[in-house]
């Protein structure tokens, strides 16, 4: 085998996922299934549309995480218990926009996971006790995220970006706004969360009656209710560059972060816009930006892009770690890597490869019953429709290097990017002072 050959591309498989059925509750609540029996796995999971954007800062999130944690009829511990005899998982999440519980479990012991997910969503008690300890461990997780460089310098981004709209909100909200929420707060946000337009995805092993006669039985206070769809303010990029500059002491190395409003998932350029995004920074050693920063110039073991598309509003982030004495020279090799999109098309060798690599992540992302669940969440969630993936790949496969000019020209304007960089402060003035006036922070 020679190793200097690439593998062929000429032989595209067409993906064929497992669409999921609906059905619909006795009250009118919407239920995907997914069956397959294939193996002996299934997985279940509720997602209500209310996240840590909502109500008071840090509760959404405290709140979420104490579900688990101890119900009227079973202790924090021995739910605890229970999910590691089945050899399963109990998860909660929260995001800027929805609130997930999920159960990953053999499918022998599905009916009684359920049962007890049922019983942390509906009957949470919320005590005093275990709401203290939480309380520590996520102190201990803020004291990370704060002395964190790179979530240090997204924080400031993210603030500039999102500055006047619920997003500028932190998933903790600040070590106060923790130690200042009591039981009689999370009954309050039990109350509310429960009211909000909720569904199910149950994947895998399942059998979608007896899953429907389950919630029917056990999620007694959920209701369809309407989707409130929100006033959605229209998120702009300032005229030029914005910085800020965030001391850290004795620190060796600038982490940056470049962020740039973008077209959301609805738009017609999205697709186009994630495919140029893969190119320019996406997964692995070849794309343009580790390519300049890491191999030419040695300047960072890592370097990437990614756009950040949530409910209300979307942007694209590039990031690395460098040197400090390399920062100001780092922001331009990205500024010029993204210019290079403006003006030279892709190969078409370099533009496929990207290409295969999504359409081939998108095969990996739905092995599994969980990863299956979640896509149709996502499906949901964005209200596209369930072919979306599919969908996506065969737009993908069609996009042509003089379209992505266009794109480029049109939505990557490196002179309306807001630069956060957290390093040593006096050399951050220097490094900076050429992209325009410094928030220092």
């Amino acid at each position: 085998m020679n190793r200097a050959i690439p593998p062929s591309i000429e032989h595209n498989s067409t993906y064929q996922p497992m669409i999921p059925a609906l059905h619909i509750t006795a009250k009118g609540i919407r239920l995907y299934c997914i069956e397959d029996h294939t193996q002996p796995l299934a997985f279940f999971l509720l997602t209500l549309r209310m996240g840590y954007t909502d109500g008071q800062p840090g509760l959404g999130y405290f709140a979420s995480k104490m579900l688990t944690r101890g119900t009227h009829n079973s202790t924090a511990q021995h739910i605890a218990d229970t999910i590691e005899t089945w050899g399963g998982s109990l998860y909660t999440s929260i995001e800027r926009d929805i609130m997930t519980i999920s159960i990953n479990i053999l499918s022998r012991y599905f009916n009684d996971a359920v049962r007890l997910m049922a019983e942390c969503v509906m009957q949470p008690a919320f005590q005093q006790y275990e709401s203290d300890k939480l309380k520590i461990k996520i102190y201990a997780d803020i004291e990370r995220t704060e002395n964190d460089p790179q979530a240090i310098a997204f924080k400031a981004a993210e603030s500039r970006l999102y500055a006047g709209h619920p997003y500028e909100v932190q998933w903790y909200g600040s070590k106060k706004a923790i130690q200042d929420i009591q039981p009689e707060h999370c009954h309050q946000w039990h109350n509310d969360i429960l009211s909000r337009n909720g569904f199910f995805v149950a994947a895998g092993d399942i059998q979608p009656e007896a899953v429907l006669n389950a919630i029917d039985e056990l999620f007694p206070q959920l209701n369809a209710v309407e989707v409130n769809k929100k006033n959605i303010s229209p998120l702009t990029n300032p005229s030029h560059n914005r910085i800020i500059a965030i001391h850290r002491n004795n620190s060796l190395q600038s982490t940056i972060i470049t962020g740039l409003h973008v077209p959301g998932k609805h738009h017609p350029d999205f697709i186009a816009l994630r495919l140029l995004t893969a190119v320019l920074g996406g997964e692995g050693l070849s794309t343009r930006l580790t390519m300049a920063l890491r191999e030419e110039k040695a300047y960072t073991y890592g370097a990437g892009c990614f756009i950040d598309d949530a409910l209300q509003g979307a942007a694209l982030f590039c990031l690395t770690s460098v040197g400090n004495e390399v920062t100001e020279d780092a922001i331009q090799e990205i500024f010029k890597q993204i210019r290079r999109l403006h003006h030279e098309p892709i190969p078409d060798d370099e533009l496929e490869r990207q290409k295969q690599s999504i359409i081939g992540k998108t095969l990996f992302s739905a092995e599994t019953p969980k990863q299956r669940a979640y896509l149709a969440q996502f499906c949901e969630i964005h209200g596209v429709p369930l072919t979306y993936f599919q969908q996506r790949n065969e737009i993908i496969r069609t996009i042509q290097p003089d379209f992505l000019l266009s794109i480029a020209q049109t939505y990557l304007t490196p002179e309306k990017m807001t630069i956060a960089v957290c390093g040593d402060g006096e050399i951050l003035n220097k490094q900076l002072k050429n992209f325009g006036a410094i928030e220092m922070l």
